[in-house]
């Protein structure tokens, strides 16, 4: 489990959900992520580095864990954006916050020093948002503008680092959040408890880059698709 403040630990055994996790005073979960100790984690930073670390070394307990920067050489300047299995030939999709992404293999983001690898070139000002497993046939991409556009995940290219491409265009702010989804199953949310499905995607179809259209009434006001 991964806290907004960076202090990363491991427990033994299956939680349902985090809210019975205790965390510093100020700080809360990012990433409760489900996985066996053989693996190997990849953290992607919001300066568009990926680092690895080995499940295994991960302290573990009911403490407060360790401060993510004491296992990778993560700069003051970024924080953690994502954090994965590595599964080296599994598929990933990146964004940043100007709303530009691409696709990576899990062994390109795979590094073995602590300094970690450069994978986002970005821009001043901009920083890695999410970095999330490439299931299913399409992309949904919400700005902070609330404007959301959905187009076929193959306009989005695949490569082994670099600075992407436009997924949605912005007059005014950024990318908020991303989802791969299978069209055919509709489009899916977390208001709550609740999961809730917008069953006809269509009108907000488009092809990668346009701005996309407002969201669907009683879409999230935090304008993402999931909780972190």
């Amino acid at each position: 489990m991964l806290s907004e403040k960076g202090w990363i630990r491991a427990l033994k055994g299956r939680l349902e959900d985090g809210r019975e996790l205790r965390f510093k005073e100020g700080d809360r979960l990012r990433t409760l992520l489900a996985c066996e100790s053989t693996v190997r984690l990849i953290v992607l930073a919001t300066n568009g580095r990926a680092y690895t670390l080995r499940a295994a070394d991960l302290p573990r307990g009911r403490g407060d864990g360790q401060p993510l920067r004491l296992l990778a050489d993560i700069g003051n300047d970024a924080d953690a954006a994502a954090l994965l299995i590595a599964d080296e030939e599994g598929r990933y999709l990146l964004a940043s916050s100007d709303g530009r992404g691409f696709i990576v293999r899990g062994r390109d983001l795979v590094a073995e020093k602590r300094t970690g690898r450069q994978v986002f070139t970005l821009r001043p000002g901009e920083e890695v948002v999410t970095a999330l497993p490439v299931t299913g046939d399409h992309v949904a991409v919400v700005g902070t503008n609330r404007r959301l556009i959905i187009f076929p995940l193959a306009e989005v290219p695949e490569m082994s680092k670099g600075s992407g491409v436009t997924l949605q265009k912005y007059r005014e702010g950024g990318l908020s959040d991303v989802k791969v989804f299978t069209l055919a199953e509709g489009l899916s949310w977390r208001s709550g408890e609740r999961e809730v499905k917008l069953p006809d995607p269509s009108p907000w179809l488009a092809h990668r880059a346009g701005q996309g259209k407002p969201v669907p009434a009683g879409f999230p006001r935090a304008n993402r698709f999931s909780p972190r």
